[in-house]
């Protein structure tokens, strides 16, 4: 008999040991999903302006060439449809943005990383700035002899637009911004 009441503990043990992991994992997995969930709000707040913003702009100009028509120049109108067109694109890359960056938070964003010039991507980046705002802010400065980087072609280079677009947002029009690359 009392190998039977060992035996009864240690069963009685084993399951409240297993009990325990299994809350151990419910409660990482529900913590993991709480921070998840954060993450997501934090990010819709965070992106909500810069998604307004596109869509206030293709509205209002909408709304214009549909109720102004007939007081409106042909190159006001161009103008404005030109104003839909790049406010449109511009509306694209967020929504292409955020769905990469979900993709990429939920592991199922394959990164094709391979050696580039950081000059190449410097160069792509503000051609970008410039298609944006026909102006040139964007003034480049690479040493000649900076070595090949690894990385992920697409990822760096919606990287690199989206800290340039914000720092011509908020530099004054007639500043120029340089982007320089050395090896340190």
């Amino acid at each position: 008999e009392s190998h039977i009441r060992l035996l009864r503990s240690c069963v009685v043990q084993a399951a409240m040991a297993l009990q325990r992991i299994n809350l151990t994992t419910r409660a990482q997995q529900s913590q993991t999903l709480e921070e998840a969930d954060k993450l997501k709000t934090a990010l819709l707040q965070a992106v909500s302006h810069d998604l307004r913003t596109p869509l206030t702009i293709i509205k209002t100009s909408a709304s214009n060439l549909r109720t102004l028509q007939n007081q409106l120049t042909a190159n006001q109108q161009l103008e404005m449809v030109n104003a839909i067109d790049q406010e449109v694109d511009h509306l694209n890359e967020l929504v292409g943005n955020l769905l990469d960056m979900s993709r990429l938070k939920a592991g199922a964003m394959v990164i094709n990383s391979d050696w580039y010039a950081l000059a190449e991507i410097a160069n792509d980046a503000a051609a970008r700035a410039w298609q944006r705002s026909s102006q040139e802010r964007i003034r480049l400065n690479f040493a000649d002899d900076l070595p090949l980087a690894r990385y992920d072609y697409g990822l760096m280079l919606q990287a690199l637009t989206n800290i340039v677009d914000n720092v011509l947002r908020y530099e004054p029009e007639g500043q120029q911004v340089e982007i320089r690359g050395e090896a340190d």
